[in-house]
This record gives structure tokens, C-alpha cells and sequence, in this order.
């Protein structure tokens, strides 16, 4: 069985704000650098074997960086390709840098480096998007995947409000989801058979309409159509009968804030 990761990074990130934080992150450059080798040693721990592509998304990041934060040292050992978003479609990286909606930014990295790689995806039997400050832990193991011809995601979530708050979006509700509840699929893991990767691409799609525009949803708690959201419309609409993972990973929040598991 052969698994590729799609590791999305930006480890240096822009002033320009997301529409829903004070800042872009709040994290140092450093510190995401940190993060992004400590997800990319999970991968080769539990998967010794991967083929890893790191697809970075930050502007004006130089080598002296990615060899200070150990990240080229790691990549001499380990079957990771670094694709900097920056030399492949300068005007898209442009575009990640300075939009406010995040979903946006995210799905543009990953719609680039499918249109460029799409090809060589296909070598393998899955392929597996994981967000960069993220990491993989004991029990994501191969042995669940089984059918190459599925799309794994994460169980369905249901966050309820105790002040009413409509927190889903009209445009993007499916059947029996109340207004006032959150109902997602996280989006840091998705796992496609070879034969679905087509399925990538339309989710994808799916993402940046609904997204681009940078003023959708001000008004709203969640302030913007968050990518959890439209996997589980896009999932309902195009009748993708997705399979659930226990997979369970490890995000570190950053600034003392201390980790979570998913």
C-alpha cells in the first residue's frame, strides 16, 4: 500500500488579517517551523515508507530559514518534496497572503498544487491532506484503509449553543440540521482512494465559490463559511458516500495554550 501526504504549510505568515482573528497567527515564524517538522516526523514515525509533499504557501521565505529551523535537515532523510507555492503560481500565493477568508486561502494552496501534481498523485493508493500544525498519533494506522475506492473523513460533530446564535449558514444547511447548531466534519484530515481523486478536486472547488468572497458571513459568530462546514454540504450534495476514520490527532494551539486531540 502507498500513502502520500499532502502536508499545506505557511510558516511565514502575512500582516493582513483573517476575518475572524486579530491577526493571521499567533505564532512566530520559528515556532510554526517547529510545528510543521513535528507533524512531518509523525507521519514517517507511524509511516516509515510515505511520500510526503510539503506545499508551502508563505511569501519571502528563504532557505536560510527552512536550514535554521531544521526543516531541509529533515527533508535529507526523508522522502519529502517541498513545493513552494511562491514558484509554482507566484499571483496564487499572492492571492493565499492577503485574502480573509482562511478556507479560501486553504483550498487555493491545495487547488494549485492539484492542478500542477495531479499526475503523479495518481501513483499512489491514497492520498491523505493533513494541515501542517498538525500531527498523526499511535492509532493512525494503514490497516484501516481498505477500499481505494473511498473517501474518509473524520465522524460528523455537532456543537449546540446556549444563546441561539444561528451559527449555521443558510446557503450550506443539509437535511435536519438545525439553524442553531454547528454541524462539521473536521477538515485538517481527509483521506482519498486513487480512485476518488477527482473527488478532491471538486471538493475544492466547492470551497473557493463559496469563499472568495472576502465579506461573506460579517455579521455572523463564525464570520465566515468555514471549510468544516462545506465538506459536510459538499459530502451531502454530490452524494459521496464517505466512510468515517478514528484516526485521532494532535494540534498544538500555540502561545502557551497547551494541545488538543481530534
Amino acid at each position: 500500500m502507498r500513502l502520500c501526504f499532502l502536508v499545506g504549510s505557511v510558516i511565514k505568515v502575512s500582516d493582513v488579517k483573517f476575518s475572524y482573528m486579530d491577526s493571521r497567527s499567533n505564532q512566530s515564524t520559528e515556532e510554526r517551523a517547529r510545528q510543521t517538522v513535528t507533524a512531518l516526523n509523525s507521519i514517517f514515525l507511524k509511516h516509515p515508507n510515505a511520500k510526503v509533499y510539503l506545499i508551502e504557501g508563505s511569501l519571502g521565505l528563504d532557505m536560510e530559514t527552512l536550514k535554521r529551523t531544521g526543516i531541509l535537515e529533515f527533508c535529507k532523510y526523508h522522502n519529502v518534496e517541498i513545493v513552494l507555492l511562491s514558484s509554482i503560481d507566484y499571483a496564487t500565493c499572492v492571492e493565499l497572503n492577503k485574502h480573509a477568508n482562511k478556507s479560501y486561502c486553504e483550498a487555493i494552496l491545495y487547488k494549485c498544487f492539484l492542478d500542477k501534481f495531479k499526475s503523479k498523485l495518481k501513483e499512489y493508493d491514497y492520498v491523505i491532506k493533513l494541515s501542517g500544525r498538525y500531527s498523526l498519533t499511535k492509532n493512525c494506522k494503514r490497516a484501516t484503509l481498505k477500499d481505494t475506492n473511498a473517501v474518509y473523513l473524520k465522524k460528523i460533530q455537532n456543537f449546540k449553543n446556549e444563546k441561539k446564535e444561528p451559527w449555521a449558514h443558510l446557503d450550506i444547511l443539509i437535511p435536519n440540521q438545525p439553524l442553531h447548531d454547528l454541524m462539521w466534519t473536521a477538515s485538517f484530515l481527509l483521506i482519498f482512494g486513487k480512485k476518488r481523486l477527482d473527488d478532491f478536486d471538486s471538493l475544492l472547488n466547492t470551497i473557493i465559490k463559496l469563499t472568495i468572497d472576502n465579506n461573506a458571513c460579517k455579521d455572523s459568530w463564525f464570520n465566515e463559511k468555514s471549510t468544516e462546514e462545506i465538506l459536510q454540504y459538499w459530502s451531502w450534495k454530490n452524494n459521496i458516500n464517505h466512510k468515517t476514520i478514528d484516526w485521532q490527532i494532535l494540534a498544538y494551539k500555540g502561545k502557551d495554550s497547551g494541545f488538543w486531540l481530534f
